[in-house]
């Protein structure tokens, strides 16, 4: 799809592009400023140029890392939940089991002539725990995505404030060059001006 898209394009001359040589062109443009970054993180201090590709190039790199990080947690949680689910069937079947002969014993020994209470069985009870799982997971699950959308967010206010700091770094390192540049020419115009005076002393002692 983004092939196509890219094909469509006015001014993009590789018509020949497929999806898969634009997905390696992709990890190749998000390696190499992943290690930029790095590079740029140990010269803290250094006068760099932050232009709108590198900021565009640092919002790909948080949405793949966020990608990545998402489906590592779900894959993590996909098995979690799985093994939990497991765990609790058994458990909720030998609940069921224990909690049907317990009633079994009580009406065993009530007296004749009593009208029994509607039979209960084992699914009666797996539904009564069933719903009760189904209410506590519905609320985990509404903590978990809560706590989902925090992190992001502060996150990409991380990032924010790191992109905001480097950018205030480079301003920083620009001015600072400015004021050497100009002080060089101060010191350059006094020299001119000094040497000007004493050729003019010479001149008037000659008269």
């Amino acid at each position: 799809a983004v092939a196509t898209k890219l094909k469509t394009l006015e001014g993009f001359s590789k018509t020949e592009i497929t999806g898969k040589s634009a997905q390696a062109r992709f990890n190749v443009l998000i390696d190499r400023h992943r290690e930029y970054d790095k590079a740029s993180a140990a010269a803290l201090g250094v006068s760099e140029e932050y232009d709108e590709t590198i900021q565009l190039l640092d919002d790909l790199l948080l949405e793949v890392d966020e990608y990545t990080r998402a489906e590592e947690q779900r894959s993590a949680e996909q098995k979690e939940k799985f093994a939990a689910e497991e765990k609790t069937g058994k458990s909720i079947r030998d609940e069921a089991v224990a909690r049907l002969q317990k009633r079994k014993v009580r009406s065993d020994g009530e007296q004749n002539g009593v009208t029994p209470p509607r039979k209960v069985t084992v699914i009666d009870l797996m539904r009564e725990d069933n719903e009760k799982e189904r209410e506590m997971r519905a609320e985990q699950w509404k903590q978990e995505q809560e706590m989902m959308r925090q992190q992001k967010q502060s996150e990409l206010n991380d990032r924010k404030e790191e992109r905001e700091f480097r950018m205030r770094i480079a301003e920083l390192e620009n001015e600072r060059f400015k004021t050497l540049l100009q002080l060089a020419k101060m010191k350059s115009g006094g020299e001119a001006s000094s040497s000007n005076i004493c050729s003019d002393g010479l001149d008037g002692d000659n008269f």
